[in-house]
């Protein structure tokens, strides 16, 4: 049982759709992440489409995703899994 903490920094501009705005390098690294570690709580700091992409995981029991930015928790309520809690 591990926990996997991600400190992603917020983008004022957001792109409709299911990839992170990140590279494909870094969401490699964290899926790689994902796979090895297979945590089940996962801490974000900052929402965003990854928010959407990786709580997809079959391992990812809850994904606790802290967020400051009114905007993005509109545009993430209806778009998020059930096991997604937006803080």
């Amino acid at each position: 049982m591990g926990i996997l903490c991600l400190d992603i920094i917020s983008v004022v501009i957001m792109i409709d759709g299911t990839k992170p705005m990140m590279s494909d390098k870094e969401i490699d690294i964290i899926d790689n992440l994902i796979e090895e570690l297979k945590p089940r709580t996962v801490l974000e700091w900052g929402s965003g489409n990854s928010t959407i992409y990786f709580p997809k995981r079959n391992c990812i029991e809850k994904w606790l995703s802290v967020e400051h930015n009114g905007h993005y928790v509109e545009y993430l309520k209806d778009k998020i899994l059930d096991k997604v809690t937006l803080l």
